[in-house]
């Protein structure tokens, strides 16, 4: 078992800043993934770990020991790209054990390595074949399989399954969650965009924006206390809605009239100062729901785009005042016009309050 330590790491090209001030504690056993947008510097980061980039400012510590200058190879981690990287001309088996043959590992641990990784992988019966032979999803596995036969300090994920066709991304996504359970104690760091993959993985998510770190957590801390108006926004599908508003009463509760008019109380506690400023309500789309007749509206305002998906209606509407539509994910199907008027209303437990930015912590 092993730890990650990242102090003060940062890394330029040029004069361009790719990350700055990067501190994260990584502990033996976790289960870490880092998600942000593209060129958030998120697998960057990760190359960063395993060797593969220069660390521009700060150390970096792997089971205690600063890494920043010791060679890929000697640094007790194991890489798995998204493009599989797997030699063509070699069998499952030979790929799986090529890494131990350099090493000059015995046979007879190298054959154990590979049957025990095989059998963890369900891989047992392709191991006479070649990758050609195999689907998307099984060569994934094989390259998984030879990270595991090296068994090593820190096993490192960049985006692998975003290669793979929807069916197949699922699968091998619930594949890798039973691999962290059939391999207590390791640690592992995975890179990816997809907040699915992260949310259902993560032990806790990275979220980075812009080269820093935007929030740390659990997946449900970001989903239901998130920092600021990115993460606010990044996780969770559709994005939380954002609404102008204005702070009317601070105190332990505060009270907000909506661009649209509306007013509502919610149980979070701001400074006085903040009164009669700017802000913006935060609320889910799917913690929003149709208002009764005799129930105030939240919002109010004409359907763009209803999306009946089955099991939910996604509504889009465009809220006056608002430059984003609102969107609703309203549970089973619904039937909407476009055009029509559509009131909706949510739980003041349920909804954010932000200002410039950040978060407004509930009391």
């Amino acid at each position: 078992m092993a730890g990650v330590e990242l102090r003060g790491i940062g890394m330029s090209y040029g004069e361009v800043s790719v990350l700055r001030g990067i501190d994260l504690d990584i502990a033996a056993g976790e289960f870490v993934v880092f998600v942000g947008p593209s060129g958030c510097g998120k697998s960057t980061l990760l190359r960063m770990i395993a060797g593969l980039e220069p660390i521009g400012a700060g150390t970096l510590s792997i089971d205690g020991k600063v890494v920043n200058d010791v060679p890929p190879a000697q640094r007790g981690i194991a890489m798995v790209f998204q493009s599989y990287a797997l030699y063509p001309h070699m069998t499952v088996r030979q790929n799986m054990e090529f890494a131990l043959k350099i090493a000059r590992r015995p046979k007879a641990r190298i054959a154990a390595a590979v049957e025990d990784a095989a059998r963890i992988l369900q891989l047992t019966p392709y191991l006479d074949r070649l990758p050609r032979a195999l689907s998307g999803g099984q060569r994934q596995r094989v390259a998984i399989g030879r990270a595991i036969v090296r068994d090593p300090k820190v096993f490192l994920f960049d985006e692998p399954l975003s290669n793979l066709d929807s069916a197949l991304r699922v699968a091998t996504r619930i594949e890798i969650a039973q691999l962290k359970e059939r391999l207590p104690g390791r640690t592992m760091i995975y890179v990816t965009h997809d907040q699915i993959e992260a949310m259902t993985l993560a032990d806790r998510i990275v979220v980075l924006n812009g080269g820093g770190i935007a929030q740390v957590g659990t997946p449900l801390d970001l989903y239901e206390r998130p920092d600021n108006e990115f993460v606010a926004q990044f996780i969770g599908s559709p994005a939380m809605n954002l609404i102008g508003a204005q702070l009317l009463a601070a105190g332990a509760q505060s009270r907000v009239r909506l661009a649209g008019g509306a007013e509502v109380t919610l149980p979070i506690a701001t400074d006085p100062a903040l009164e009669g400023q700017a802000v913006r309500l935060g609320v889910r789309p799917e913690h929003l729901a149709i208002a009764a007749p005799e129930t105030p509206a939240l919002v109010e305002a004409p359907v763009k785009v209803a999306e009946m998906l089955g099991d939910v209606t996604v509504a889009h509407l465009q809220a006056r005042d608002e430059a984003a539509p609102v969107i609703a994910r309203l549970p089973g199907t619904v039937p909407l016009a476009r055009g029509e008027a559509l009131r909706l209303t949510a739980d003041p437990a349920r909804m954010h309050l932000f200002h410039g930015g950040q978060s407004l912590r509930r009391g």
